[in-house]
């Protein structure tokens, strides 16, 4: 991205990724640039910074309440990215809710079909048009009043394709309150690819089809957007805040973005694509002479920064792990990554050389493996990606989680040791920072761009890391509430793969190996217990102890009984 200065008075200050300004544009930035430098050079009184300040805040600021408004034609991919933003801000600490204009429709509507066919989109359709704005407007009062509750951030997902409907959005909202910000994001597709898939899509997720022929279906959301295409206005309000993304990431042009939610916004909207491919987590295997609960996170060896080597066990995961990604990835033919082009590539060609959404062969992609600065994590992640096979980088973002001093290893301890964290823990373990050390809410801040790098990978994605690291990207990938992150188990040698689903959402699977390297997928205990981590597992594992116990004790006794 090139920015324009971020003190700058000229009407038209943004900044664009991909595109060149235009001549005036650019005698523009000129004139903007010239007069800053005379400002610079004269006396220092005749500098008014405190106007300069108060510019700068009316574009932006950090508003208490934030109104995202998604803007263009049907079938652009506005509900993914709602969706999308919705999860990614939630998991930030935000209170998300989208308001969708087209839910509201088909809940006033008995008969859904008479409002889902092309005609009830059409312009000279009067009585249509006056219901589309009142359910629109519906949707907006319920978003003002979730903002009167304890709502953050409301994304108004709807076309908005007109400068009417968008003036009236911002005019509504100020009436409603001064401190809501208002930032529009508007979806514009001309690649006919991207095109087709979206509208496929569309066709067989949306109420509005139900019960629909597939050909007939897209023939009637075709002419949906040819009634929307005449009626169409690009966002060109330069006194508005807005981002424009192209092609669901090829480009990235915005206006007027300032504030911190706005800026976080920008950033994961130039990561995300509509490119599908797995996340795979893991911790590193198991250290030479060390015997370790599979269910602790409590405390852990992974914390330990001197020299530690794999043991047998660990490196034989490792090497298992390697093997089978490389084997899934060999045979990739996810019908997710296949762009639908009828006119260059029948079906038959597709199956045989499978391609992303842009073209690109899928077949040879190398995998992105990340791995904390641990040793033994570094030792895992080399064992998985050998003789540099795929791409592997260290980032200390997913170093463990710093458990201060004293080394606590059990509950009791805590409870003795630290009796007032104990209790606080208890009353809020995502926000309790450790005596000394972090938080959950620490760890998730610090991961933040982390997860911006695992978004943008058009690969598969292997992250080796730590547990509380593991169970933050659990939390948003599967939308779990990071305040029961804690809970969320993460055994050891084990593989939780993270399978990308339609809408932006992941299935979970768990894989463990045999002695022999064959993979299983296991059953996925979702929730630890809430006392720090102990994993059911275990509780199961005691319990079958005792009971076993108890039966050997009673056979005993019944035995010397005969016996006599």
């Amino acid at each position: 991205i090139t920015a324009s200065s971020e003190g700058s008075t000229c009407p038209s200050s943004r900044t664009m990724a991909h595109e060149e300004p235009s001549d005036d544009a650019v005698m523009s930035m000129c004139d903007c640039t010239v007069e800053h430098s005379e400002d610079h050079d004269s006396e220092e009184e005749d500098v008014d910074s405190g106007e300069i300040h108060t510019d700068r805040e009316l574009v932006a600021g950090d508003n208490a309440k934030l109104v995202i408004a998604m803007c263009g034609l049907p079938a652009r991919g506005k509900s993914f990215i709602a969706r999308k933003i919705q999860s990614y801000l939630t998991w930030r600490g935000l209170r998300v809710k989208i308001f969708n204009a087209g839910k509201y429709r088909r809940m006033e509507v008995k008969d859904v079909n008479s409002t889902s066919r092309a005609d009830y989109f059409d312009t000279s359709n009067k009585k249509a048009a006056l219901q589309r704005e009142r359910f629109a407007m519906m949707a907006l009062q319920d978003m003002l009043g979730f903002f009167r509750g304890t709502g953050d951030v409301g994304i108004f997902d709807a076309t908005n394709t007109t400068k009417a409907r968008r003036a009236n959005i911002v005019k509504k909202c100020k009436e409603a309150s001064q401190d809501i910000g208002i930032i529009f994001i508007e979806s514009i597709c001309d690649e006919p690819s991207v095109i087709e898939t979206n509208i496929r899509s569309k066709v067989k997720n949306s109420p509005d089809f139900k019960g629909f022929n597939l050909e007939e279906a897209i023939v009637d959301i075709k002419k949906r957007i040819k009634n929307y295409e005449s009626r169409y206005e690009t966002l060109t309000e330069d006194h508005l805040s807005y981002i424009k993304l192209y092609n669901l990431q090829s480009r990235v042009f915005c206006n007027r973005i300032y504030g911190r939610i706005g800026k976080a916004l920008l950033e994961f909207l130039m990561a995300i694509h509509i490119g599908s491919r797995t996340v795979c987590l893991t911790r590193p295997g198991a250290p030479e002479g060390k015997t370790i609960s599979k269910g602790s996170t409590l405390y852990s060896f992974e914390g330990k920064r001197k020299q530690v080597r794999l043991s047998a066990k660990g490196k034989n995961f490792a090497k298992n792990l390697g093997s089978y990604l490389r084997r899934v990835r060999s045979r990739t033919t996810s019908r997710e990554n296949i762009a639908v082009n009828a006119e260059k590539m029948d079906e038959k060609r597709k199956r045989k050389n499978p391609r992303s959404w842009d073209g690109r062969t899928l077949r040879n992609q190398r995998y992105k493996v990340m791995t904390s600065l641990m040793d033994i994590a570094i030792e895992t992640a080399d064992l998985i990606a050998p003789n540099s096979s795929n791409e592997l980088e260290e980032y200390a973002t997913l170093n463990p989680m710093h458990r201060g001093i004293g080394g606590l290893k059990s509950v009791k301890g805590m409870k003795r040791r630290h009796p007032k964290f104990y209790d606080a823990w208890m009353t809020s373990p995502l926000k309790t920072r450790w005596p000394g050390g972090e938080s959950y809410d620490d760890v998730r801040r610090r991961i933040q761009a982390t997860v911006i790098e695992i978004e943008q990978q058009p690969a598969p994605v292997v992250v080796v890391s730590h547990i509380a690291v593991i169970q933050l990207l659990i939390a948003y990938f599967t939308k779990i509430d990071c305040n029961k992150a804690h809970t969320i188990n993460v055994p050891l040698h084990t593989a939780i793969l993270l399978d990308p689903l339609r809408g932006g959402t992941y299935r979970k699977r768990m894989i463990q190996f045999t002695d022999f390297g064959e993979a299983k997928e296991v059953e996925d205990k979702d929730f630890q217990d809430e006392k720090f981590g102990n994993s059911w597992n275990l509780k199961l594992h005691a319990t079958s102890v005792i009971l076993i116990s108890a039966v050997t004790v009673i056979g005993f006794n019944l035995y010397r009984r005969f016996i006599r």
